[in-house]
């Protein structure tokens, strides 16, 4: 977990004060996140109200995604 918010900290420093794309930072995090939930589900640890917060949290990250690029392309 420290891990992941030192890798996102530094994707945002990347990105805010020197300008640069950080997306081999990002995978790094989401890397972390596939194995975490990997590891959880061969343990049989999450179960249905887990997936449907998941399932939720990427529909709302997609629309504010959506939104963002049709923002910034006006």
């Amino acid at each position: 977990m420290v891990l992941s918010f030192g890798l996102l900290t530094l994707a945002a420093y990347r990105s805010f004060v020197r300008g640069e794309a950080s997306w081999d930072l990002l995978g790094l995090v989401l890397l972390g996140g596939v194995i975490g939930t990997a590891y959880r589900a061969q343990q049989r640890v999450l179960s249905g109200r887990w997936a449907l917060v998941v399932g939720l949290g990427a529909a709302v990250a997609l629309v504010l995604a959506a939104v963002m690029v049709i923002a910034t392309r006006a």
